[in-house]
């Protein structure tokens, strides 16, 4: 049996929201929809906002003013808009306040990692450490443990799926249940003693066969760095795998055979399931708690986030029959834009939607929904479109390219019917597009390739060696500033004036790369050979100027912290580093005798250390309890002179101006904690903003400072980019 839903596969470019107006227009000039039985869904606000303008202006071309003018009784924005528009109607069913206040993401992600600061004791917070540092949950550049994300990510899950809290210490048990399924059966024997011994003797065997050579040498210091963590009890998984793949010289093989074959064990140690099943269980019990935590913290303030938009909505579809009844009668027309990247709650509010509405209209490209990232779920997507075949109907593709040159869409065809036949079982109609624009006259190359060689042979074979990633960004960076100096030869066509083709400048070029530290080598280069970047990344946290401006805060609110102290040394480099690290020795040996003097940690502040940020930081305390956070982050830069320390390090003007630039980002950062705080009614206290300084670093949102309005080329990584329409030109490349 045929139900009302219409599928239009619609892929980039090809006119969606034309289709999308179309088809609303239709239906209200025909009178199969009343301008109050309308239900559309965008992604963005900005999105809605051009949808109403485009029908409206169709309406008073087509003579149809007084629909035009009614257009404000629809419910057209994102899922989140419509959600509480519904809510707010139907808030005594709903059981909450007509006066919804809603939670923006930055302050929800701060209440969030209240919830969790919360739900994490010191014993608990102690365990995940360890665990993390056994089992190789760290990153091994900045040293972040990884428990933190993976908490996160729990949370979303749970969220967008409707999970109640309850339910994760079951899931958690089913989790590294059928993880643990995996592994072998584990040994009744002790593996740690056999190891043990079997490096003991292979370090006193090859130490007396006079192999000397370096990678002998190297493995030697392998096995007694290995030999020491184990008899601590310390010795991390990962380091097991590396002695059952780690080897000797030739000479000396033999010696290590023991180690090879009991380190290749590792799977069957029964310690290895016991620490993977308390890491994951942890992790769940912690997400648990954080998330009704977090649901508490929400309540008593009255507040709703746009999780909690799109889960009531829902409930109150789903368990409300007289708010069903109601709008089965008024709901004529249900459209839903960028389908593809509905998470599984969202879906299941469509489909709630659907059975109540006279027609339904989804609009997406199950091509994009490889997207993962954004909770929609692929799968899925494709499961409900292939349902739609069959019970639904599946409307022509919107087969015209009115975006790209015809040898860019030619190629793309070429390029992604096969692929995408193969991969998601598509045909060709579905994925073919047919282009609308005409050719850049003169003829120039729309698609061009860098050649990118290390240009060394290895000795042995003669093939070329292996590019470095500094390589490859070197040559890529050589190759753009070509394609920039050719002038007339390489031409756009201007967005703004369609009329116009002009030669290429830096702003209409666009680098993508698989990952963040790719993007800040490729516009390291580029710098370096004067061009501006709008760098599109995060990890200003991480920079060396917003780490000296933390540590100088820290050192500002607490005076025992050495590290800060050391950290502020070390970056203001202005002595060598083993001239303060012979003064910090001698200060902590003369201080173990005196506790009162090592509480208080005078170090850089008297004696023959004296350093002039930290007596500076030192003197500003006595303000400190009158300070917010942000004010306090001021007076840490003042004093800690961190804004001429780092225009100090930039080697060139432009390098200079980011670091400011990204000092600002940090005050800003600052600010909006405070006002975050203010919302969620919480207090704003210096601990709770560096820890909210943490959520930012792990979850990659600490963006680092960018200046839109230059004539700059963009860099970014693929995540980052999607959904954006690229550079000023209308052919980035």
């Amino acid at each position: 049996m045929k139900t009302n839903i219409t599928f239009i596969s619609a892929s980039a470019g090809s006119g969606k929201t034309h289709r999308i107006t179309e088809v609303i227009e239709d239906r209200l000039s025909k009178g199969l929809c009343r301008p109050g039985g309308l239900i559309a869904t965008t992604y963005t606000v900005k999105a809605a906002q051009e949808l109403r303008e485009r029908v409206q202006r169709r309406l008073y071309n087509s003579g149809n003013p007084p629909l035009a003018e009614r257009l404000h009784e629809s419910l057209m924005g994102t899922v989140h808009g419509v959600c509480a528009q519904l809510l707010e109607r139907f808030a005594f069913e709903a059981g909450i306040s007509p006066r919804i206040e809603i939670l923006a993401e930055d302050d929800a992600a701060s209440l969030l990692v209240q919830a969790i600061e919360t739900a994490v004791d010191f014993g608990t917070f102690n365990r995940l450490q360890r665990l993390a540092d056994i089992l190789g949950q760290k990153d091994s550049r900045t040293f972040q443990y990884f428990w933190k994300r993976q908490v996160r990510a729990l949370l979303d899950a749970a969220r967008v799926n409707d999970f109640p809290a309850a339910s994760l210490a079951g899931m958690g048990k089913e989790s590294v249940d059928e993880l643990l399924a995996f592994l072998p059966a584990p040994t009744t024997d002790n593996l740690d003693d056999e190891l043990a011994a079997a490096i003991k003797s292979a370090v006193d065997r090859i130490s007396k066969n006079g192999d000397e050579t370096g990678v002998t040498t190297d493995y030697l210091e392998l096995l007694q760095d290995a030999l020491r963590a184990l008899e601590a009890h310390r010795l991390p998984w990962s380091d097991w795998i590396k002695l059952s793949k780690e080897q000797p010289g030739k000479k000396s093989k033999t010696d290590a055979v023991a180690v090879t074959a009991l380190a290749g064990r590792v799977e069957t140690h029964p310690q290895l399931r016991e620490h993977v099943r308390d890491y994951t269980m942890l992790l769940f019990s912690v997400a648990q708690l954080s998330l009704t935590e977090f649901q508490r913290l929400k309540e008593e303030r009255g507040l709703l986030d746009f999780s909690d938009l799109e889960q009531r909505a829902f409930q109150l579809l789903r368990d409300q029959a007289q708010v069903r009844d109601t709008l089965s009668h008024e709901l004529d027309l249900l459209v839903v834009d960028e389908f593809q990247d509905t998470s599984p709650l969202q879906l299941a509010l469509f489909v709630q939607l659907t059975a109540l509405a006279r027609e339904t209209v989804w609009v997406g490209d199950v091509k994009q929904a490889i997207y993962g990232f954004r909770n929609s779920d692929p799968d899925l997507i494709k499961a409900v479109v292939e349902q739609v075949r069959k019970v639904g109907t599946l409307a022509e593709p919107l087969a015209k390219s009115w975006r790209s040159t015809p040898e860019l869409v030619k190629m793309a065809s070429a390029l992604f019917v096969p692929a995408f036949e193969k991969s998601l079982g598509l045909p060709a109609k579905e994925v073919q597009l047919e282009a609308q624009r005409i050719s850049i006259s003169p003829p120039q190359p729309s698609l061009e390739f860098f050649e990118l060689s290390s240009g060394q042979f290895n000795k042995g074979n003669g093939a070329l060696k292996k590019l470095t990633n500094d390589q490859r960004a070197t040559i890529l960076a050589d190759g753009i500033v070509q394609l920039l100096s050719r002038g007339n030869k390489l031409v756009v066509q201007d967005r703004l004036n369609r009329e116009c083709l002009r030669p290429v400048e830096p702003r209409d070029m666009a680098v993508l790369c698989r990952t963040n530290l790719a993007a800040a080598t490729i516009a390291a280069k580029l710098t370096q050979r004067g061009y501006a970047v709008t760098l599109s990344q995060s990890g200003l946290l991480a920079t060396p100027e917003a780490r000296l401006a933390l540590a100088c805060l820290r050192r500002l609110a607490d005076p025992t912290d050495s590290l800060a102290s050391a950290e502020i040394v070390a970056l203001g480099a202005t002595q060598q580093p083993e001239e303060w690290l012979e003064s910090r020795l001698k200060y902590v040996t003369k201080a173990r005798q005196e506790t009162e003097r090592i509480r208080s940690d005078r170090w850089g502040l008297e004696g023959d250390f004296v350093h002039p940020a930290i007596v500076a930081l030192e003197q500003a305390r006595s303000r400190l309890n009158v300070l917010s956070p942000s004010e306090a982050l001021d007076v840490a830069l003042h004093g800690g002179g961190v804004f001429a320390t780092a225009s100090a390090w930039g080697y060139t003007v432009t390098r200079a101006s980011q670091r400011r630039a990204n000092l600002e980002s940090l005050r800003a950062i600052a600010v909006k904690y405070e006002q975050a705080a203010g919302k969620n009614h919480t207090p704003a206290t210096i601990a709770s903003f560096l820890y909210w300084c943490d959520f930012l670093a792990d979850s990659e949102t600490d963006l680092k400072a960018t200046d839109a309005q230059v004539n700059a080329i963009f860099i970014s990584t693929y995540h980052q980019a999607k959904g954006l329409n690229g550079p000023s030109s209308s052919a980035p490349t």
